[in-house]
């Protein structure tokens, strides 16, 4: 079990008060390789890898637990959608996240939207790191 402390310091808060209920949030994330759901989903993707999350667990087809969490931006992508169910609530989320793929499609849904964007964060930030590391 994956043990992240306040998933909240990926993303931006909105509030003070969010801010402070939020700091010291303790979330216990699963991570399953080998999922049959992320395998389905992988399929219907045509896609060589695929991380979904359903709740608090992250599920994987295609990739590693290991090579997964190697990349911080998918990662992130995957953390924004835990702090998604989190907020909605499970079964909320996932009418909503419905809703909005067919009004919208894949891409364009809000919730997809804000977790590329989560992800681009990251690698950004990733990437301000190195260049400040280099002589």
């Amino acid at each position: 079990m994956l043990k992240v402390k306040s998933i909240r310091e990926f993303f931006s808060i909105k509030s003070r008060e969010e801010k402070k209920s939020q700091k010291n949030q303790v979330v216990e994330l699963k991570i399953k390789e080998k999922s049959v759901l992320a395998r389905i989903a992988r399929r219907v993707l045509k896609s060589a890898n695929v991380a979904m999350v359903l709740g608090k667990t992250i599920h994987l087809s295609g990739v590693s637990r290991a090579a997964f969490l190697e990349n911080k931006s998918w990662v992130a992508h995957e953390l924004c959608h835990v702090r998604q169910f989190q907020e909605h609530g499970f079964f909320r989320f996932l009418w909503l996240y419905l809703l909005e793929s067919i009004r919208k499609g894949y891409y364009h849904n809000k919730f997809e939207v804000e977790a590329r964007q989560a992800g681009a964060r990251e690698a950004r930030s990733k990437d301000q790191w190195a260049m400040n590391k280099e002589p």
